[in-house]
């Protein structure tokens, strides 16, 4: 279609849903982030609360407060001085962000301000909501705008409660919070905008006053914006509250969730949350207050048990709705205050660009371009009335909410009375926020009354008002609840992993016994169907709802999981996703409905193709995750009489840390291994890694695994001990210009792997498979033998362990001096010297901490490898059946005794390998509820295939943001590999094949077939996969990282030396796997270890060449 007959059919909805959402999702992030409109509102800053650290927030856990308040905002915050400056002691839980208080744009504003950054609304599209999330809550974004309650208000609660209502006390606590704020009218300069509603008002006869503000009578200096948390000369009630609630000695945990309030006999004793970190944690105190706002507070109290009737009900929003003036003389009416004037029901509005692009109703693009153009010239004003609507409220995952007929009314009424203030005041234009209403363009030779008595400007206002308000209403104000992400993402777990119907049940079993062999021993085959049959009737649990919660709050909220889930909550976030195709909430779709939706996203025409891979993820890894071994914890030293100065500090206590400790500690040196993880192994396996095992990079590219314990990746290693191959040795010693010693790390290898515990163990079942079929295709294999136990540490023993997160490593005179680490324990800042320190943090932490020390190396970041796998499943249907989901006979060892090397003309060929995968199921393409559960049916085979990375670029940055484009190159290899790979299994008798590949069904070898790799059928199936190819949205693992810190002759191409020293800091080294030249392209365990001890030699002959000065 042509430009103009796009315009037109867009237009043609403009009185739908559609319409709204569509102009909201176009126009909203084009004017919201840096463009030239921005030349007046970029909005200044102010010194940032203090909030608590993570270790810090786990340490209170010990303490029982006087009060915890639920919510930092107006109400939270003066509770919380109240309470303080009496003596008592006071948690303060807020779940939004403490903001970064750095020059903002619209949209750094909303994320950091607002919850769903502002595009909140009721899943029927009723209302748009803007409601606060941030700490300071409401009293960061309330513009200053200090008014009263009328007295007709006070007589009415008054009335409502029986007269328990203290209207007396109540006007005092009035008079003292005013007071203490500074309310005043003084020094007070209009601007343009409320001197025309000052004036308009006047002209019209009607009723106004200047608006009392916090400003105590100093010139208000400040921009039209989002949240007074940037104006320039004013003291918002954050500034005044809380920190006097700062100044009394409160405490604030920023980021954090309340999930339950702990009730016992009747009464509050404490809370429990998820911290920013991704832990529970629990808080007691005597008093509990809910301050959470209108729209979480109900929610709250329905999560903790409470079963009030009235809880939720009784819901005020204040409908909204805006009119915007034009006028012909320029003046920037973006820079002054945002309300000095107010008449009933009408004031001022702060409409910076993004948010006047969407309030301006879209009519075609020359038109809005127009519009856009003279945003200096533009008077918003804001019509709100005090709703009367009564069958408002909250359920526990949506706002309920229907424009009354009499507010309805009540906000036309003020929308003509702003019209005619605009049009008396000398406005050339009047554009209403109603969509399908054409602006209203004065004669220019009419002016002041004439033009208020224009009969074509009253024919106009009759037209508006007989329209109406069909597209909704805003709420700034709210006295309820919201919409809930936990119920969204339980509905898309359901979903993925229904309970089946009986006739979904018996077509389940039908295709049991259909590929199931005959000879199948009778009472293994009972035994199958009645485990079949539980499994039909699986459906997500109580405990997998606690998990989901876990799971949400875990995640970063600019995650694309995240904002996936907010969208598909609500009718407006489902109308972008689905271009129109969808106007409801994801929960209120039907099944069918659900799955058709989810299954058109997996085509690659598909915008959302990363979107259905990334919930596949999810929903599996949360239905199906299991619980790992416990080993025994290492002893881990209490901060209390630690000595603070050493000859060697270690950062991070992984696979390289070992060797190291080992080497300094045999030599009498003083040792410090300091880990960030917990110290303690978790019953569930998905503790000991980074983001609990699910982290994904900043485009979701890539899912990454990565040991976050005391021990590292060597306390989740596979213990498969594999040596570097030769070729890789020998690339290395090429691409450090031969300074590579290849002859003693050899030897290096060695001794890593005599210091291991061994043994032999049988082949699992996949093993099995992987053997079989490799001999069957004359494949070459090689067996690995099996570690079960590291002794570094324990022959270590002088080395000392402390549970700490160092935030920064001291450099003095361009030499190494200590490291600055915040305690696990008390959550105390501490200073620890050292004469060296060695970097064994892992490829993402090390280059992270080394940037945000200062070091400046280019090459810090850069180079990441990251082993690219991908899984491939099939079902045997052998004589003993058990699913997939079993994982395997070695249940709880996550090791491999099997592997098949691709060798290619690069060396950069793939390994096929049998792994064990926590969960499985998250390896196997989703088709639909019922094929899922068909899916993992009999005797399940799991196979990886592990890419040796050539010409990806990968890198990570200061945030542990991790970037991957993969290239052609690698995909085609992995691709490659894959097509062996269900080759493998094939010739090993699998008759149910699941490619990784979200567009190809699985294969079935029919009751009939031969189960051949010469099945014309099947080489047909092959050939799609193999013309199909691979993409990210495939589902593309990295289970090992390594090469953002490498090794190398020259600064100019590495960022460490040879000794592993870094380029501009002395006596600060890198040990770990970060310092490979390129990826090693096997399990790299030994790799790391070998090249650990070789930096660690590095650093004893340093540190016994000469003592350094530490004082």
């Amino acid at each position: 279609m042509s430009r103009p007959e796009r315009e037109q059919a867009l237009l043609k909805w403009q009185h739908t849903l559609v319409y709204k959402a569509l102009c909201w999702a176009s126009l909203y992030p084009i004017y919201g982030h840096a463009l030239a409109h921005h030349t007046h509102t970029v909005f200044a800053a102010v010194d940032p609360m203090p909030t608590l650290s993570t270790y810090e927030a786990q340490v209170l856990q010990a303490i029982t407060f006087d009060v915890i308040v639920v919510g930092s905002g107006p109400a939270g915050s003066v509770i919380a001085a109240q309470v303080a400056s009496a003596g008592g002691s006071v948690l303060v839980i807020e779940k939004g962000k403490n903001p970064t208080q750095q020059y903002m744009h619209d949209m750094d504003a909303l994320s950091q301000l607002y919850d769903a950054q502002g595009l909140q609304c009721n899943k029927s599209g009723s209302v748009s909501l803007l409601a606060p999330s941030a700490l300071g809550g409401g009293t960061c974004v309330d513009w200053s705008i200090s008014l009263q309650p009328p007295p007709s208000v006070l007589d009415d609660w008054a009335k409502k409660s029986h007269d328990q209502f203290d209207v007396t006390t109540f006007k005092q606590d009035l008079a003292t919070v005013s007071d203490h704020i500074g309310v005043s009218t003084e020094g007070m300069k209009h601007d343009f905008p409320n001197t025309v509603l000052k004036e308009g008002c006047a002209k019209l006869g009607l009723p106004a006053m200047e608006c009392p503000t916090n400003t105590r009578g100093f010139p208000y200096d400040t921009q039209s914006c989002f949240g007074n948390t940037h104006q320039r000369n004013q003291t918002p009630h954050s500034n005044i509250w809380l920190r006097d609630a700062e100044a009394y000695g409160v405490r604030f945990l920023d980021n954090t969730e309340v999930t339950r309030i702990i009730t016992r006999n009747g009464a509050a004793i404490g809370v429990e949350c998820l911290t920013q970190s991704t832990t529970p944690c629990t808080y007691t105190a005597k008093i509990v207050v809910a301050a959470a706002g209108s729209l979480h507070t109900p929610t709250l109290l329905r999560r903790s048990g409470l079963k009030n009737k009235h809880i939720g009900r009784h819901l005020k929003l204040h409908p909204t709705s805006f009119v915007h003036g034009f006028y012909p003389s320029i003046d920037t009416t973006l820079e002054g205050p945002m309300a000095s004037v107010v008449t009933p029901g009408i004031h001022v509005a702060a409409v910076p660009p993004a948010l006047a692009a969407t309030l301006l109703p879209w009519r075609g693009a020359l038109a809005h371009k127009q519009t856009m153009a003279k945003l200096s010239q533009m008077v918003p004003l804001a019509i709100s009335t005090p709703d009367n609507d009564q069958t408002a409220a909250v359920d526990d995952d949506d706002i309920v909410y229907t424009l009354a007929k009499d507010d309805e009314t009540a906000l036309l009424q003020g929308i003509i009375r702003a019209c005619r203030i605009l049009a008396i005041t000398g406005a050339t234009e009047v554009y209403p926020s109603q969509l399908g209403i054409e602006p209203f363009r004065f004669d220019p030779s009419l002016v002041g009354v004439e033009a208020v008595k224009d009969g074509a400007f009253v024919k106009w206002l009759d037209k508006l008002r007989a329209h109406g308000l069909k597209n909704g209403v805003f709420s700034m104000h709210q006295m309820g609840t919201c919409p809930s992400q936990q119920q969204t993402l339980m509905t898309i777990l359901d979903t993925f992993v229904p309970q089946l119907s009986k006739s979904e049940a018996q077509a389940l079993l039908k295709t049991y016994r259909d590929i199931s062999p005959a000879n199948n021993p009778r009472h293994n085959r009972e035994d199958s169907i009645r485990r079949l049959l539980n499994f039909a009737k699986a459906k997500p649990s109580d405990r997998d709802q606690q998990d989901v919660l876990f799971f949400l709050t875990s995640l970063d909220k600019s995650d694309t999981v995240h904002r996936a889930v907010k969208m598909m909550g609500n009718g407006l976030g489902m109308c972008v996703l689905t271009k129109g195709r969808w106007s409801t909430a994801f929960d209120e779709l039907s099944e069918a409905q659900r799955i058709d939706l989810l299954k058109s996203w997996r085509t690659k025409k598909s915008p959302h193709r990363l979107i259905y891979r990334l919930f596949c993820i999810t929903a599996m890894f949360l239905m199906y995750q299991q619980k790992g071994p416990v080993r025994p914890p290492l002893k881990v030293t209490q901060a209390a009489g630690l000595e603070m100065r050493f000859d060697a500090i270690l950062i991070g206590s992984g696979a390289a840390a070992g060797p190291c400790a080992w080497t300094l500690a045999q030599a009498g040196k003083s040792v410090l291994v300091i880990e960030k993880g917990s110290e303690h192994p978790s019953k569930r396996a998905r503790q000991g890694y980074e983001h609990g095992g699910f982290w994904t990079s900043v485009d979701g590219n890539l899912t990454l695994a990565a040991g976050s314990a005391l021990g590292g990746g060597a306390s989740i290693s596979h213990g498969a001990l594999v040596k570097t191959p030769l070729y890789v040795l020998q690339e290395w010693k090429r691409r450090t210009n031969d300074g590579f010693d290849m002859v003693t790390f050899e030897k290096d290898l060695q001794t890593v792997v005599e210091h291991w515990d061994t043994s032999s163990l049988d082949p699992t079942h996949s093993e099995h498979t992987l053997l079989r079929g490799c001999q069957q295709l004359e494949y070459p294999v090689s067996r690995i033998s099996h570690a079960t136990h590291s002794t570094w540490f324990q022959q270590a023993a002088a080395a000392t362990h402390l549970s700490a997160h160092v935030t920064q490593i001291l450099v003095r005179h361009g030499h190494v001096d200590g490291v600055v680490a915040t305690l696990a324990t008390t959550g105390e800042s501490i200073t620890l010297l050292a004469r060296t320190v060695i970097m064994t943090a892992g490829a993402i932490q090390t280059p992270a901490l080394l940037m945000k020390s200062g070091l400046k190396n280019k090459h810090i970041g850069q180079h990441l490898k990251v082993h690219p796998t991908v899984y491939v499943n099939a079902t045997m249907f052998a004589s003993t059946a058990t699913t997939t989901l079993n994982n395997s006979d070695r249940e709880g060892e996550g090791t491999t005794t099997i592997t098949h090397h691709m060798k290619t003309a690069d060396a950069f060929g793939c390994r096929i390998e049998a792994p064990i995968v926590d969960p499985v199921a998250a390896t196997v393409p989703w088709h639909g509820g019922l094929h899922h559960k068909q899916s993992i049916l009999g005797d399940g085979c799991t196979l990886s295939v592990m890419g040796r990375d050539l010409s990806t670029t990968a890198t990570t940055d200061a945030m542990n943001k991790v970037k991957v484009d993969f290239s052609d190159h690698d995909l085609t290899t992995l691709n490659q590999g894959v097509l062996r790979a269900l080759n493998i299994m094939v010739a090993a008798g699998a008759r149910l094949l699941h490619p990784c590949h979200l567009e190809i069904e699985p294969f079935l070898f029919k009751s009939f077939e031969q189960v051949s790799t010469t099945n014309p059928r099947y080489t047909q199936w092959l050939d799609h996969i193999h013309h199909t190819g691979l993409s990210p949205a495939d589902g593309i693992y990295s289970l090992h990282q390594m090469g953002s810190c490498r090794l190398g002759y020259s600064p100019k191409s590495s960022a460490v030396q040879l000794t592993g020293e870094t380029w501009e800091v002395k006596n600060l080294y890198v040990a770990d796997g970060s310092i490979m030249p390129s990826a090693c392209g096997v399990h790299p365990i030994v790799t790391i270890q070998a090249l650990a001890l070789g930096v660690a030699r590095k650093v004893l002959l340093r540190l016994n060449s000469r003592p350094i000065d530490l004082t």
